[in-house]
């Protein structure tokens, strides 16, 4: 039975973490083309943490 005057303890799952299979990904706003970031060779980059992980091409 539990008890209401006790404060109830949070349930804490850690998932395996798997190694980085040095994939990047990146998602455009209706405000940015595919196309445009191709033709002008860059794209920018927001709260990216491993940045210098990339490498040039």
């Amino acid at each position: 039975m539990i008890n209401p005057d006790e404060p109830s303890q949070p349930v804490v799952r850690k998932a395996k973490k798997e190694p980085w299979n040095g994939e990047f990904y990146a998602s455009f706003s209706p405000d940015y083309l595919w196309e445009d970031t191709r033709r002008l060779g860059f794209l920018t980059l927001s709260g990216v943490t491993h940045v210098d992980h990339l490498s040039i091409g």
